[in-house]
């Protein structure tokens, strides 16, 4: 797993390590945990939703039976917004590349839970912006290499054409739980808090 590096001076986080760009470890996306998301980012009350509509989504995803995959973390959610734009994000951005169970069909998981797999629903109850790819043995390696180097591409990039890194988070229900509880613990300190 990476550390995930400080905010550069335009607030966000670099693609590449500056003292070893070519370093196939320390690059963006950044392999994290997501209880590294959760100590980095509970940041304030409104991140604290956020992470907590996160989680609640993985835990959703997991219920159904995929527990094999990763999430690509993106958008104004890893980017220092607060001194950008003064204010705090609003959601966070997500692409999810999620193995199929063995023999079990994409449309067998989307009965089990619909809303999940609604982007719209899935924005309004659980502040994160979703799309996906499901994977199983029969998926076409060319479409599989084309979108995943799409979204790596557009997400390297901000509006204005600079350089940004993004994170990725492994599937893990332990380690959700365990970044759950720490949530709820910066949680309470921002409650008890009145200047945040």
């Amino acid at each position: 797993m990476s550390t995930i590096p400080d905010w550069n001076t335009d607030g966000f986080l670099p693609p590449v390590d500056i003292l070893h760009p070519a370093s196939f470890e320390n690059r963006s996306p950044y392999k994290v945990t997501s209880k590294a998301l959760v100590e980095r980012f509970a940041l304030n009350r409104q991140r604290c939703k956020i992470l907590h509509g996160f989680l609640k989504f993985r835990a959703g995803w997991y219920k159904i039976g995929l527990t094999n995959g990763i999430q690509w973390i993106n958008g104004s959610f890893v980017e220092n917004k607060e001194q950008i734009k003064s204010v705090p994000p609003n959601d966070i951005d997500i692409a999810t590349i999620a193995i199929l169970p063995e023999g079990v069909e994409e449309g067998e998981l989307q009965k089990k839970n619909p809303e999940l797999f609604n982007r719209i629903s899935v924005r309004k109850k659980y502040l994160t912006d979703s799309l996906f790819i499901l994977v199983d043995d029969e998926i076409d390696m060319n479409y599989f290499l084309d979108t995943t180097v799409y979204w790596s591409g557009l997400w390297s990039h901000t509006r204005e054409y600079a350089w940004k890194g993004f994170l990725e988070v492994p599937f893990s229900p332990g380690d959700d739980k365990e970044s759950l509880k720490l949530l709820k613990i910066k949680q309470k300190e921002f409650e008890n808090d009145d200047t945040v």
